[in-house]
């Protein structure tokens, strides 16, 4: 069975999840990626993080 989770922490993950791929794209267009201050939502432990160091595959 699958683990049940509250609305707050499912919209917590969208919202980490929306984050991370704007990160991407900025990432892509040049920019750094947001850190300290510029990341509003809570991360989560054992989420995906974007592998910055390989290009397009």
């Amino acid at each position: 069975m699958p683990p049940i989770v509250s609305i707050r922490q499912a919209r917590r993950f969208m919202e980490n999840a929306f984050l991370d791929l704007l990160d991407i794209l900025a990432w892509q267009e040049g920019a750094p990626p947001a850190t300290g201050h510029d990341r509003p939502a809570t991360p989560q432990p054992g989420g995906v993080t974007p592998d910055r160091g390989q290009g397009r595959s």
